[in-house]
């Protein structure tokens, strides 16, 4: 990946972007817009490198893994609850958030990586599946931790970010809103919320030293030798001294429930 400049703020737009169609309460509608985005992430990651992959290959890669009629059905019977609880409470858990946000980085990078090394254009079902199987690989849960924890520290800059994507999505009701969200996206047009977001997420996952890992596990699983990760220097035991060693642990808090307060739209001003 080091010949080519890797866009992280727009991966991570795109990645914030797609987490938040979890918020839409309309069965069916959340899971089609949020498609729609990750779609367009892969063709406009495609098309910064000037390489064209058709409208299959595009669905391919990009579309997320459906639960198929059950998944269906469970969405129309959730609704109900979804639309009756969010309005009263304006809480949201987090963790689904984290977790998509969490995937479509990584799958923004590895797409990166097919396009470097030649494998796109070409088999997108053999790409896809290496990427499904790297993220197996990987331990993605320090990952979507931190950024839990980048949401919950930056509730402002989130509020504010999705009172601009819900402004956007308004004033293009009568026409295409999920296209106007993706432009958007990608003209760094989100508002000063979402750029805040999108840069304490990307740095959050820059900092955790996964994704070496996760490329590694991708060329792997697309064919390619490659040496197994080294740990430079050596790895010395740690020794603790009989009065360090008896020293009585804290014990842990109780458990804090991951969830945001989101005020309505309309007691959010968007700073110019």
């Amino acid at each position: 990946m080091s010949h080519r400049e890797i866009d992280w703020l727009l991966i991570g737009r795109y990645a914030l972007l797609i987490g938040l169609t979890a918020l839409i309460p309309i069965p069916l509608v959340d899971t089609g817009v949020e498609n729609w985005l990750r779609r367009r992430m892969v063709r406009s990651l495609a098309e910064r490198h000037n390489v064209t992959l058709d409208d299959e290959a595009v669905a391919t890669l990009g579309n997320a893994g459906t639960g198929g009629c059950f998944g269906c059905v469970w969405s129309v019977l959730l609704w109900p609850i979804r639309k009756i609880v969010k309005p009263l409470l304006f809480v949201f858990q987090v963790k689904t958030i984290a977790d998509t946000a969490s995937e479509l980085v990584h799958r923004g990078l590895m797409l990166e990586e097919a396009i470097e090394l030649g494998w796109l254009p070409g088999d997108a079902d053999r790409v896809r599946l290496a990427m499904d199987r790297a993220l197996v690989h990987i331990d993605t849960r320090l990952v979507e931790r931190k950024l839990r924890g980048v949401f919950q520290d930056h509730t402002n800059d989130l509020n504010r970010a999705i009172h601009s994507a819900t402004v956007i999505a308004r004033e293009q009701v009568l026409g295409d809103p999920k296209r106007a969200l993706a432009d958007a996206i990608e003209a760094d047009n989100l508002g000063s919320g979402a750029q805040e977001m999108t840069q304490a997420m990307t740095a959050s996952i820059q900092g955790l030293g996964t994704v070496p890992e996760l490329l590694q596990w991708f060329r792997v699983e697309m064919g390619q030798n490659v040496a197994p990760l080294e740990i430079s220097g050596t790895l010395e035991p740690e020794v603790l001294d009989v009065e360090q060693a008896s020293l009585s642990v804290p014990p842990a808090g109780p458990e804090v429930e991951d969830a945001l307060e989101v005020r309505p739209a309309e007691r959010i001003t968007e700073e110019e």
